[in-house]
């Protein structure tokens, strides 16, 4: 992941940033003050290139912005007396929108308020391609033709949500790891081979080995993270299709306040609409 210094928007080399975007999944933009309509217009001139929305080639209106502090997530833990330093887990590892029909694919990230330490609020991230490149050929073929039903939003019905947990990337077409990192919930009644076939228990074990695995891999495995340490006005571009985030406590929540905007890969459909 990349740092551009800048001091104005004219500066902004599109083609350079796509090119680091598509090569780590990420890239930062410091030193400059960036409106909350520039960086819209920035995320428009990125759709052009990455097919999301918004895009400068049909203003349809189709993206999520948002302002985020955390309070949530703070006050959650502060019921629960549990204190997050700085190096310590707030948000916890994730991608976003798994399940959804119309997930967010790529946001960018706006700091107006960070005055905490430097230390404080960190952003990890572990890039999904490489997870996938870093299985073996046969946990890669037998994760290939697995499905699973998603618990973690209630009871499985015939409307919930099932994955295959390696996919292919929207726009670039390399296959990864895709799946919540999540190993204290079961993974469904309803795991089969992609013949249907309902899997026995030696290939169930297995599948749940296999992700217990990749998902301790994401949270613990420094090899495979990448941080970034935010200063005031940064703005961060993430591909939310590959990359899996975290981030860490030690801030109250006026102290650390972006913008985010996500893009879509689809028009029409809203992200929180479930399948």
């Amino acid at each position: 992941m990349k740092t551009y210094e800048i001091s104005s928007f004219q500066e902004i080399d599109i083609a350079l940033c796509f090119e680091e975007y598509m090569a780590s999944g990420c890239f930062v933009l410091r030193g400059y003050d960036m409106s909350r309509d520039e960086q819209l217009s920035l995320m428009k001139s990125f759709g052009d290139i990455t097919k999301w929305f918004p895009n400068n080639q049909r203003d349809s209106g189709h993206y999520t912005p948002y302002r985020e502090n955390h309070s949530h997530t703070i006050d959650m833990r502060n019921l629960e007396n549990a204190t997050t330093g700085t190096d310590d887990i707030l948000v916890v590892w994730h991608m976003e929108h798994i399940g959804f029909p119309n997930p967010a694919v790529g946001a960018s990230w706006n700091m107006r308020t960070f005055t905490c330490s430097p230390n404080s609020g960190k952003t990890f991230f572990v890039d999904g391609i490489q997870l996938y490149q870093n299985l073996s050929q046969d946990d890669a073929e037998f994760l290939k033709k697995s499905l699973y039903v998603e618990q973690a939003h209630g009871a499985v019905d015939s409307n919930h949500p099932i994955y295959c947990p390696i996919k292919k990337h929207y726009l670039t077409g390399n296959e990864m790891v895709y799946m919540p990192p999540n190993t204290n919930i079961p993974y469904g009644d309803k795991l089969c081979c992609d013949q249907g076939r309902q899997w026995g228990e030696k290939e169930r074990q297995r599948f749940e080995t296999i992700m217990c695995k990749i998902a301790n891999t994401i949270k613990y495995d420094a090899s495979v993270q990448f941080e970034h340490r935010w200063q005031q006005y940064d703005v961060v571009f993430a591909d939310l299709s590959r990359l899996y985030h975290a981030v860490t406590g030690g801030f109250s929540s006026e102290e650390r306040i972006f913008d985010g905007i996500f893009a879509h890969a689809l028009e029409g459909d809203m992200f929180l609409v479930m399948r």
